[in-house]
């Protein structure tokens, strides 16, 4: 499968023990204390990469050295994705269309 070229964002934070990893992408789950996040974010970060595009979304993290998220979304659709807004369709519902742009080289 070709993907679009990868998209990684990461910060030089405290990063995030393995417990909380395995959770991130769990709706309503948040390390914020209460009232102040919903824990819905990544749940929904998730929904639109991976189920939605058929892409990945990925966390990498280790203690006291930061934490990467790295989104990678599919060039074209697989045959057996999900019909209609999954394979990146205008629709009502606010899919968009997901399409390569050329890269022009430095010159």
């Amino acid at each position: 499968m070709r993907w679009i070229c990868p998209i990684a964002i990461a910060d030089n934070g405290p990063g995030m023990p393995q417990a909380v990893i395995d959770k991130l992408f769990n709706p309503f789950f948040t390390t914020k204390p209460v009232g102040k996040g919903t824990g819905i974010g990544m749940s929904i970060s998730h929904q639109i990469v991976v189920e939605r595009h058929q892409g990945k979304l990925e966390c990498r993290s280790q203690l006291g050295a930061g934490t990467e998220f790295l989104i990678q979304i599919p060039i074209q659709q697989p045959s057996d994705a999900p019909t209609g807004e999954g394979k990146g369709s205008v629709s009502n519902s606010g899919a968009t269309r997901v399409e390569p742009i050329a890269v022009p080289s430095p010159g």
